[in-house]
């Protein structure tokens, strides 16, 4: 339930917004944070670069503490997902 009302969200602000506003950055943005509290680590951090280049997109960057929180967890993913043996 709480997935298909932020897929909602995020396509009213699509559509209200077009693809580039922060407002469709932050949406994307909480999709990530839905998928990584699933578990879903390969959507979630697909949503968050999908909110990094949102962000990017409008000129926010490093300094907006959700653009940080996004490009952190797409690093953590990213270590998370990588083989063991490339860990080392």
């Amino acid at each position: 339930m709480a997935l298909t009302k932020l897929e909602e969200v995020l396509r009213i602000r699509k559509h209200n917004f077009g693809d580039d506003h922060e407002e469709v950055a932050t949406a994307y943005f909480n999709l990530g944070v839905l998928h990584l509290r699933r578990g879903e680590l390969p959507i979630a951090r697909v949503r968050f670069e999908d909110a990094l280049e949102s962000f990017r997109a409008v000129g926010i960057g490093d300094d907006n503490t959700t653009f940080a929180n996004a490009l952190r967890n797409v690093k953590l993913i990213g270590q998370h997902l990588r083989p063991a043996s490339d860990q080392f």
